[in-house]
């Protein structure tokens, strides 16, 4: 898809047309930031992202910043919806700027806001950080922006346009989202200062884009990852997946993963088949009774249902025998030392 058709798509939602957002695909609104603790869930993972060529979903582009954070320089990202990767790259701009680190408030304001109905996306900040964009995300931007002072339009954070709305339009509150306010996300007070000194070495740091379905992945890829994070995307198998029953989707799904995208993980790596973090997805996607999962992805097939060591949620993983048997011992004795801090206490 060329980027003229991505200005155009997204003329539409700019202008409320919604009739061509349908599943995730093409061009449809980003979410602001993560729905996902995805930084709590690097943090457990951390010596496999350090250093480590990484795979992960684009999604609001948070959890790409979260990886560089992390300490990995070799990131590929992917993501069915086509805005996605624009999106991330002008959060990445903003840092290498340094108006993240700087001018922290600034970086809230320009993508959240700070009260319902309030402007997002501001021109006027826009351009501090736009020499930093790729020339394909700087041609987007600026005829978006073009486009909106002919039309006297604005991005506001309380209706759909390429962002999804993330005010709640009755109580006027933020959307949940895991990112701010989150001291382990990028956004942390430490952590937008890692962000920044981490930019600034630009010919060592290797960010790739690929638009592509969950399911379409495997054959762009050349590579193999160390780490690979397909988040939430296990929630939603009837946006790409034909069956009916649940239990159905995730063993083509799973068959999918183990065939297809494994291969591509290095030996020692671990692959994230799928955050459970309580999801509020309410679909025919979801077991609400998470043990349900531990029936699927077993053991004797290469999967363990990870604790990460007290982060909110849990992940589903899938790597070789001793790495998984690793992460079992792991478990056992931080929740063994957890257990004599409560004695103690």
């Amino acid at each position: 898809m060329s980027v003229q058709n991505d200005i155009e798509k997204s003329i539409k939602l700019l202008n409320k047309d919604y009739s061509e957002v349908k599943n995730f695909k093409g061009i449809t609104p980003v979410y602001p930031f993560n729905t996902e603790d995805s930084a709590n869930l690097f943090s457990s993972y951390c010596k496999f992202i350090e250093d480590k060529r990484v795979l992960t979903v684009t999604g609001s582009g948070d959890s790409l910043l979260d990886l560089v954070v992390k300490g990995s320089r070799d990131i590929t990202c992917f993501d069915v919806n086509a805005l996605a990767k624009y999106i991330a790259d002008l959060k990445l701009a903003f840092f290498k700027a340094h108006l993240g680190e700087e001018r922290g408030d600034l970086f809230k304001r320009f993508f959240m806001g700070d009260s319902y109905g309030d402007e997002i996306l501001e021109y006027d900040l826009f351009r501090e950080c736009k020499n930093f964009l790729r020339p394909e995300s700087l041609y987007y931007f600026e005829c978006l922006y073009d486009y909106m002072k002919k039309k006297g339009l604005k991005i506001t954070n309380n209706v759909s346009s390429i962002l999804y709305q993330q005010y709640d339009s009755f109580i006027h509150f933020p959307n949940q989202n895991r990112t701010v306010s989150n001291n382990e996300s990028y956004l942390g007070a430490h952590n937008q200062k890692v962000l920044s000194r981490a930019l600034e070495d630009t010919e060592n740091l290797q960010i790739k884009f690929i638009d592509k379905d969950i399911m379409d992945l495997a054959e762009s890829l050349s590579d193999e990852y160390y780490f690979m994070y397909l988040s939430n995307i296990f929630e939603f198998t009837s946006t790409f997946l034909p069956q009916k029953r649940l239990r159905i989707r995730l063993e083509r799904f799973k068959e999918y993963i183990l065939n297809e995208l494994k291969p591509h993980l290095s030996d020692a790596g671990i692959l994230v088949f799928g955050y459970l973090g309580g999801s509020n997805n309410m679909s025919e996607d979801v077991y609400y009774d998470k043990s349900k999962y531990a029936q699927i992805f077993r053991e004797d097939e290469g999967f363990l249902i990870d604790d990460l060591y007290g982060c909110h949620g849990k992940a589903i993983i899938t790597a070789n025998e001793e790495v998984i048997k690793r992460r079992k011992l792991e478990m056992y004795d931080f929740f063994k030392l957890y257990d004599i801090v409560v004695i103690d206490k």
